[in-house]
């Protein structure tokens, strides 16, 4: 048997089901079965007409839609070989393939036209070209089937025309039985060639269906599925699964032209998609974007719903009952009430990824496969996937671990119906991995006890340190995307200079779209942070040493694999320290933005960040403020006070909320200069000589803000308080073997600002637990509004000393918060790091906590809190059993703080004051190693 007959027997037995459709201008375009197998034979019959003979090469570059399907069975049927290819290739990669395979005719899109006419002057083995145009396919009145539509191919008088005509003519014969069989040649498909020429690999007929035979057996799909097709067809992964696979299984085969989340999410529920075929970086783009969603869920609520969430899927584990795909019910019809699974293959899939997903109660098959093995090996089965697995080899597949190292991982090898005949033109390539009927692939893995084979990376991308030790740059890139802040990264193994050991250095970039979202602005700060957390779940040799921020998105295959040589190559030397960071000059400049660099305003506004910023190049538009000028939080409030003066008129603090880029700045100042709210009088509020911060704290809270923040003393609220404090402080004592230390040093009657170092979620309410009866009803803490969602806890916050603010960009916000309680006589509880530390070392403080001792005359109390890194540090879930310790120190002013810091270099008196601080909370850390077991480090 052969593909054609295969295709025809399921004809035979399902003519009128539907075999493919496409969604276009909002309507679907339907071919049933019996209409698939016409049309393919008059596909073949215009090959015939057009001289193809036996063997003869045929080219595919056409984007997914029913007529690839169309095409590859007519080819079929020609008793030709199919050549397909990427649409989106370049010129030389598109000459390789054409010369290489000696194609004799190509179907191409017409978009492609101009790219082809180029190429023609060289590619002399290229008779025929048929140009599909935007809708190919049509029923024609008193013809039996459909018929080809072409372009008019005038382009050169050596290329014959095929036009409409032609087609009717062919129409008219009877297309010849094919000649073919099981170890025909099918195909030639190009490996991407990543590292060298792409290799043409041979696959036969035979291969193919011993591939469709052996999922067939595994009884997966059926005539009632609904496959989605997304993936590019000329890949065989995706050939298989979203085409061969569900055409002969009587299936369904939906296509889509647009490939945004919500447009394949709607198809999806149209169509009640059953199957969707995908690879790793799609399962991780649903992944992060249902992430996200739970993360707007109230902090407690959120809690709550995860506990649930873990239970039902322990309850899946053991008893197969998948509750959690009810109780989500509205996360899964999202995606359609009749899907079924994810296929995924084409690259190694995450294992949090896909533990994420399965906990949510969707179901993953993953497989592994290659191009030359057409291309499936292994897969997991439906009633026991099994997670971080690619499953088990598939019937009529062997597989083997050669040159296996003390833990039994190897290079996998592969044997069965489905290897490939050889590389074409290649003798060389193919006896470098096919050996006694064994394709050596070049992959590591194992296979554990139950026959479950595993991947650990690319033999070529395999990372060996110096010290012996081997890293998968894949499995370290999908444990540091974790990070909120990173959209995708690259892990290079870089060389300093000569005889240097290599270190781990990341390609990082951004994501901006989550970072405007969450109003983050110190985006290079928080990458590090997140990257240092996640690190420490991993050995030393296994954390990124350093990063660049890449100026755009990684290169990638169309399947997502990246191409870790083409950006090495790009950002070697960065990453290197042999140069800074560049702006990009050379980026073409539209009518718009030539208008603005030209206007005063943006005159005025570079003329300000250049006095203010040591660069060695001109501000540009695309700059942005953190990563290009880096200008953090301060350093935004500081610009605001100097745009003021520039402008002479009063600027908002909260201007900055939103402005990520030079060009957002300019937009933001624009509408301010043509406002007709800053009228001449209001321009002169800013020419008084009163510091910046006098000036920002004696604005008052709007009665909204002073609404939040409860600053009464009644009995009741007392009682609560400290009712809440001693139940904390029980528990902590119980549970944590809780000391504390230094409370004589607390002064009596006075506002103070209370500073601690932060690694915990435990800090705060520690703190608190930790104080006086008098003191608490007095003490404020910061608290990040992401955390205190819904009216029920916005109501409970008002009575727990809670004042809430936006983290990132609402610094001056914070800071006029403290403000207002500090003057009201209370004490406010600040942790100058900013953010949880991500090992536990105690990091620089921020100058904001200088700002509010020196400007209010406010004594500041030094607090070191010992243990609650290890109890609950950033990357865990839940907290664990150890000792806990609280020091508090003797009050400084901020004069004392302020001498610390300038013995120690700093110049700056903000800075200084909260250099000394921190020198003050380290020594109450110093003073007390030894104390419990273990410190922070």
């Amino acid at each position: 048997m052969v593909l054609c007959s295969k295709l025809a027997e399921i004809v035979k037995k399902y003519p009128d089901n539907i075999a493919v459709q496409i969604k276009e201008d909002g309507a679907y375009r339907k071919y049933s079965y019996q209409e698939f197998l016409a049309i393919a034979r008059d596909i073949g019959k215009l090959l015939v007409n057009l001289g193809v003979k036996q063997g003869e090469r045929i080219a595919i570059s056409v984007e997914n839609r029913p007529e690839w399907g169309f095409i590859y069975f007519g080819i079929m049927f020609a008793n030709a070989v199919a050549v397909p290819f990427d649409p989106c290739a370049g010129s030389l990669d598109v000459k390789y393939f054409v010369t290489d395979s000696s194609a004799k005719i190509a179907f191409i899109d017409s978009n492609l036209l101009p790219l082809f006419f180029g190429l023609l002057p060289e590619v002399s083995c290229l008779e025929n070209i048929v140009v599909l145009e935007k809708l190919p396919v049509c029923k024609e009145k008193g013809l039996s089937g459909a018929v080809l539509k072409t372009g008019d191919l005038r382009l050169q008088k050596h290329i014959p025309e095929v036009l409409f005509s032609d087609l009717l003519r062919c129409l008219q014969g009877e297309l010849p039985a094919p000649d073919l069989f099981p170890d025909a040649l099918a195909a030639i498909v190009y490996t991407s060639g990543t590292t060298s020429l792409p290799k043409g690999v041979m696959l036969l007929q035979r291969n193919f269906l011993s591939n469709v035979h052996s999922i067939d057996e595994l009884g997966i799909v059926s005539q009632s599925d609904n496959v989605l097709t997304i993936l590019p067809l000329y890949h065989t992964f995706a050939f298989m699964v979203s085409l061969l696979i569900p055409l002969f299984s009587a299936s369904t085969i939906t296509y889509i032209l647009s490939l945004k989340k919500e447009e394949i999410l709607r198809c999806m529920r149209e169509t009640n998609v059953t199957v969707l075929p995908a690879v790793p970086q799609l399962l991780a783009m649903f992944s992060k974007g249902i992430a996200e969603k739970m993360r707007a869920i109230p902090f407690f609520t959120r809690h709550i719903l995860n506990m649930l969430i873990a239970i039902f899927c322990l309850v899946r584990n053991i008893f197969g009952i998948n509750l959690n795909k009810f109780v989500l019910a509205k996360l899964h019809n999202a995606f359609g009430k009749k899907f079924r699974f994810f296929a995924c293959g084409g690259a190694k899939l995450d294992t949090k990824t896909a533990l994420f997903l399965h906990n949510l109660g969707f179901t993953i098959l993953e497989g592994y496969g290659l191009t030359e093995t057409a291309p499936i090996v292994a897969l997991n089965s439906l009633e026991n996937p099994r997670i971080g697995s690619v499953g088990k080899a598939l019937p009529l597949v062997e597989i083997k671990i050669v040159n296996q190292n003390k833990k039994s991982i190897g290079e996998i090898a592969i044997k069965g119906g489905n290897v490939m005949q050889g590389y074409y033109n290649n003798q060389h390539g193919t006896a470098e991995v096919m050996r006694d009927g064994w394709f050596y692939s070049g992959d590591i893995g194992y296979i554990d006890k139950k026959g479950y084979l595993y991947i650990v990376g690319r033999e070529k991308e395999l990372i060996v340190l110096s010290s012996g030790k081997n890293i998968s740059p894949e499995e370290l890139e999908a444990h540091y995307t974790q990070a909120l802040c990173v959209q995708e990264l690259c892990i290079l193994a870089i060389g300093q200079n000569e005889g240097i050991e290599e270190k781990l250095m990341a390609v990082v970039v951004p994501n901006f779209d989550y970072c405007r979202k969450e109003k983050i602005v110190n985006i290079f700060e928080t990458i590090r942070n997140d990257l240092t957390a996640l690190g420490l779940q991993y050995p030393a040799y296994k954390r990124i040493k350093g990063f660049v921020i890449a100026s755009g998105e990684l290169p990638r295959t169309r399947l997502g694999k990246l191409q870790r040589f083409a950006v090495k190559e790009k950002y070697l030397a960065e990453l290197k320290g042999m140069k800074s960071k560049k702006s990009d000059v050379n980026r073409p400049v539209s009518a718009q933005e030539k208008e603005i660099i030209c206007s005063s305003v943006y005159q005025k506004i570079t003329r300000v960040l250049s006095n203010h910023l040591s660069l060695d190049r001109q501000i540009n538009l695309a700059d942005n403020l953190d990563i290009d000028l880096g200008l953090d939080s301060l350093g935004r409030v500081e610009q605001i006070s100097a745009l003021e003066k520039e402008f002479e008129m009063k600027i908002s603090d909260s201007i900055m909320d939103n402005v990520f880029t030079v060009k957002d700045l300019f937009f933001e100042i624009e509408k301010l200069v043509l406002s007709k709210e800053f009228a001449k009088d209001n321009r002169n509020l800013f020419k008084q000589e009163s510091g910046l911060w006098e000036n920002i704290f004696e604005r008052s809270l709007d009665a909204d803000e002073q609404k939040r923040i409860n600053l009464s003393n009644q009995i009741f609220l007392r009682v609560c308080t400290n009712f809440v404090c001693n139940i904390w402080l029980l528990i902590f004592k119980i549970f944590w073997r809780f000391k504390i230390k230094g409370i004589k040093n607390l002064p009596f009657n006075e506002p103070v600002i209370f500073c601690a170092n932060h690694s915990s979620f435990l800090d705060g309410f520690l703190i608190a637990s930790a104080l006086p009866g008098w003191m608490r009803i007095n003490t404020f803490f910061l608290g990040f509004k992401k955390y205190f969602k819904g009216q029920i806890i916005r109501y409970l916050v008002k009575f727990m000393r809670i004042a809430l603010v936006e983290p990132g960009a609402q610094l001056v916000e914070s800071l006029r918060i403290c403000a207002y309680v500090l003057r009201n006589g209370k004490t406010i509880c600040v942790f100058p790091e900013g953010t949880r530390s991500p090992d536990g070392q105690v990091k620089e403080f921020k100058k904001g906590v200088g700002i509010l001792s020196k400007e209010l005359k406010i004594r500041i109390v030094p607090v070191y809190i010992n243990g609650t890194f290890r109890a609950w540090p950033r990357t865990k879930r839940f907290p664990k059993f150890c000792p806990l310790e609280i020091i508090f120190g003797k009050p400084c002013n901020a004069e004392e703080l302020k001498n610390i810091g300038m013995s120690l270099g700093v110049d700056n008196d903000y800075a200084a004051i909260a250099r000394g601080l921190r020198e003050k909370v380290l020594e109450l850390k110093n003073n007390n190693i030894g104390t419990i077991n273990y410190t922070q480090a």
